[in-house]
C-alpha cells in the first residue's frame, strides 16, 4: 500500500510518501497567453511556477488556502494533485497524475486546522473524486506533530503561516483545541504579501521581525495559558507541550516562546515538516 501524508498549509504544501518528501508554495496561478507567444488559451501553474507568473501583468495568483482552510477548491485540488505527482516515484503513477490513473492502493491522510472540522466531509469527497485513492482520512493537522514526536498524549502548538493550532490529545484522541488567527502572518504580512517566500526580505527587516516575534510569543503564550487552564490537570496532555510549524524558523520566535511558556516543552526537530511526517506515519497504520 502506498502511504501519503499531506499538509496543505497557507504558505506551503508539505507531502511525504515512502520514497519522497516535497515542499512547495501553496500558490495557484493562471494567465492568458500573450499575443506573441505560441498557442492560445489559458496557462495554469502551481507552487514555485505560479510565483514566476507574477512577471506577467495579466496573471492571476491565488492563495487557495487561507487561515489553514481551503477557500478556492480548484486551486486546492491542483495543489493536492501536484503534491501527489511529485512524491509518486513510479513511472505508472507519474503518468497517471497527468491523465487517467490508478491510486487504488493508496491511503492518503490530510491535516486540517482544528476549527475546520466541519469541512472534513467535503474535503474527503473532493480528494476521492479527484484522486480515487483506496482510502483517505482527514484529521486535525496537529496530530501529525504528535505522531512524529512518538507521543500519544500531549498538547500541540503548531505555528503555521495562517493559523496557530493548539490541540490537546489524550491517548491519540483530540480532547480540546483552538485555531488562533495569530500566526507567522502576524510577523511577515507587513513586509509584503509574499515576503515569507524570500528570506532576504526578513533579513532586511530583522529588527522589526524580532520585535513582532516577541509580540507574537506574548500572544501565543497567553492564549496557551488560558487553554491549559481549561484542561483536567490529571490528564497526560496537560503535562507536555510539543511545538512545531514554520513559525519556529522566524528569528526570535522559538527563543521568546521558550522564555514565556511555563511547562515542559519539546520543539520539533523538523518544525516545517513535522505535521506531514506524522500524517504519513498515520497513513501507514
Amino acid at each position: 500500500m502506498l502511504s501519503i501524508g499531506l499538509d496543505v498549509g497557507t504558505a506551503f504544501v508539505k507531502c511525504i510518501s515512502g520514497s519522497a518528501r516535497v515542499i512547495f508554495p501553496s500558490l495557484y496561478a493562471y494567465r492568458t497567453l500573450e499575443r506573441w507567444e505560441s498557442g492560445r488559451g489559458i496557462v495554469v501553474s502551481v507552487g514555485e511556477y505560479a510565483l514566476k507568473m507574477l512577471e506577467y501583468p495579466s496573471a492571476v495568483v491565488i492563495r487557495p488556502v487561507i487561515e489553514g482552510r481551503p477557500v478556492h477548491h480548484q486551486g486546492f485540488l491542483a495543489l493536492v494533485k501536484e503534491a501527489v505527482h511529485r512524491v509518486c516515484s513510479s513511472r505508472r503513477m507519474v503518468d497517471a497524475i497527468r491523465g487517467d490513473y490508478d491510486l487504488s492502493d493508496a491511503r492518503i491522510v490530510v491535516g486540517l486546522p482544528y476549527s475546520a472540522g466541519s469541512d472534513r466531509t467535503a474535503l474527503t469527497s473532493l480528494i476521492h473524486k479527484a484522486l480515487k485513492p483506496r482510502s483517505s482520512l482527514v484529521v486535525p493537522q496537529a496530530a501529525g506533530t504528535l505522531v512524529s514526536a512518538n507521543k500519544r498524549s500531549a498538547t500541540v502548538m503548531s505555528i503555521g503561516q495562517g493559523t496557530t493550532e493548539i490541540v490537546a490529545f489524550e491517548d491519540m484522541k483530540p480532547v480540546s483545541g483552538v485555531s488562533l488567527m495569530q500566526a507567522s502572518d502576524y510577523i511577515t504580512s507587513e513586509l509584503g504579501e509574499f515576503s515569507y517566500l524570500d528570506p532576504s526580505i526578513v533579513n532586511e527587516h530583522m529588527g522589526e521581525v524580532e520585535r513582532r516575534a516577541k509580540m507574537l510569543a506574548d500572544i501565543l503564550s497567553n492564549r496557551l495559558a488560558s487553554f491549559m487552564s481549561s484542561l483536567n490537570p490529571t490528564q497526560e496532555c496537560s503535562k507536555l507541550l510539543l511545538v512545531s510549524g514554520g513559525g519556529l524558523l522566524i528569528p526570535g520566535v522559538k527563543g521568546s516562546l521558550a522564555e514565556r511558556v511555563k511547562m515542559q516543552v519539546e520543539f520539533a526537530e523538523d518544525p516545517v515538516m513535522a505535521n506531514a511526517i506524522g500524517l504519513h506515519i498515520l497513513a501507514g497504520l
